[in-house]
């Protein structure tokens, strides 16, 4: 077994350029102070571009606030990854960052490419030296900024559980720059991988392809996990098999209490469907085997049977009998999850389908949703409410309630009214330290809560209705929505 990671170094900790360093910064997108008081990023900026913040101080890996509180869930796509994040985030120590990164992957992994450790002065075209140390709380102070950026209005949360199955292989860099964060790793049968990757849109082209993703994904995690301090693998069908085991072990592995209210509601969590394949929903182990011809597995066992046999699956496609592993698949996991509920205060809920009426209706996409509503707050957060006119309906129904004022109308007058409030009390040029998104079907509200420099803080909430191409509606509330005094 390899050496263990070093925490970090002495270097690091009391040295290091980064290490307690103060730095000025400035308002969001503002010119510095005097530059005739205007702003180069938004046409509407408070208090003349003068900065939000006199100091920053720079966080490094020896003084981090998210020191020992962030997780890393990695695994080949189509291994359960959300799966499992949802499970974690059900305890009530536990928050999800919302949605995959990609941070490491596309973001520090490429910028790590650009610098080198080397000789001060190399001419090498497309990199340029840096300290390493210096690098690597430099990148720390980034991603915790982001990180804890999240958790602002939830200081209590004990974890943040990240979630990018693409990170599987960047856990050398990720263990470099979070030293003290636990990795979780979900193991999954590569012929299932492979079967459920085949059927996504973006999926690669062929078994062998598949198989090779899934290979390298096994193969780059555990050669990283033998020097990460805290790495643990998570078996797809132990979790699905028996689950109870499984999420309690992994409770007490992180530090989490692992009461049986706790464990029945992450059961809960487990047994909701989401994001699975639409041609075979069930959530179950061993679907290859119902689909693959003999030649499809022949494929598959040219690129990753070693693999497989390193990792215990039986060729016949069941789970050797040291991982205790047995099918029985979605309707065993909501027996289990009913049983342990009649133990708890109270009873769970069977997670409900929807009615057929409901599947008649227009639907959009999830993540073309979530796309196109972040979009449309970004223009709002940013002032360029001209670009919110090419994403609405030609008839779109604006409705904008402020302070005890309701206005409306449809198209350039709608988008009118909502542009004057925007202008005339640009809270959301403020501190954003609550954004929760609830979407549904067609339609996505947003709750926001925006401090201003003085500390004062202000909710919102927007309610956008979408169409297939446009948006066919929007509802802009200030609160409070009466005038003053005390509410009815």
């Amino acid at each position: 077994m390899a050496a263990k990671r070093r925490t970090v170094s002495a270097k690091a900790a009391a040295s290091s350029p980064m290490s307690g360093e103060v730095i000025g910064r400035t308002a969001r997108g503002c010119q510095p102070p005097g530059d005739e008081g205007k702003c180069a990023y938004r046409p509407k900026c408070r208090a003349g571009g003068r900065p939000r913040f006199a100091t920053v101080r720079t966080m490094g890996r020896g003084d981090s606030p998210l020191s020992g509180r962030l997780v890393f869930l990695v695994g080949a796509p189509r291994s359960g990854t959300n799966w499992l994040q949802r499970v974690l985030a059900a305890h009530p120590d536990v928050q999800a960052v919302p949605s995959e990164t990609h941070l490491f992957s596309h973001g520090i992994a490429p910028l790590a490419d650009r610098v080198h450790h080397g000789p001060l002065t190399s001419t090498k075209t497309g990199r340029v030296y840096m300290d390493h140390d210096a690098f690597l709380d430099a990148a720390r102070d980034f991603c915790d900024r982001l990180f804890l950026g999240l958790l602002e209005g939830a200081t209590e949360v004990g974890y943040l559980v990240e979630r990018t199955p693409t990170h599987v292989h960047h856990l050398d860099l990720i263990g470099d720059v979070y030293p003290d964060a636990p990795v979780v790793h979900i193991i999954r049968d590569g012929r299932d991988v492979a079967r459920s990757l085949l059927s996504q849109e973006w999926g690669p082209a062929d078994i062998e392809a598949a198989a090779r993703e899934w290979r390298s994904a096994i193969e780059d995690a555990r050669a990283a996990g033998g020097r990460i301090s805290r790495y643990r693998e998570v078996r797809y069908e132990t979790l699905l098999a028996d689950p109870g085991p499984a999420i309690t072990g992994l409770y007490e592995w992180l530090g989490l209490s692992s009461s049986s209210g706790i464990v029945a509601a992450a059961l809960a969590e487990a047994g909701a469907r989401f994001n699975v394949d639409p041609a075979m929903p069930a959530v179950a182990t061993g679907k290859w085997r119902r689909t693959w011809s003999e030649a499809q597995i022949e494929a598959f066992d040219r690129v990753a049977a070693a693999t497989i046999a390193e990792l215990g699956y039986d060729p016949s496609g069941e789970a050797a009998p040291a991982t205790g592993v047995a099918d029985r698949g979605w309707a065993g996991l909501r027996r289990r999850v009913r049983r342990l509920a009649r133990g708890t205060r109270r009873p769970l809920q069977a997670a409900r389908t929807p009615s057929s009426s409901s599947r008649l209706r227009f639907t959009l996409p999830a993540e073309e949703q979530q796309d196109r509503f972040d979009a449309l707050v970004g223009h709002i957060h940013t002032g360029c409410y001209e670009r919110i006119a090419p994403m609405l309906a030609d008839d779109a129904e604006i409705v904008v309630v402020t302070g005890g004022e309701r206005s409306s109308g449809r198209g350039e007058a709608g988008l009118a009214h909502l542009t004057a409030a925007l202008e005339t009390d640009p809270v959301h040029l403020g501190h954003q330290e609550r954004g929760d998104v609830h979407p549904a079907s067609a339609v996505c509200t947003g709750v926001f809560t925006y401090a201003d420099a003085s500390g004062h803080r202000t909710d919102v909430a927007l309610v956008v209705h979408f169409g297939a191409e446009k948006v066919r509606r929007i509802a802009y509330y200030r609160f409070p929505l009466h005038r003053g005094g005390k509410p009815d």
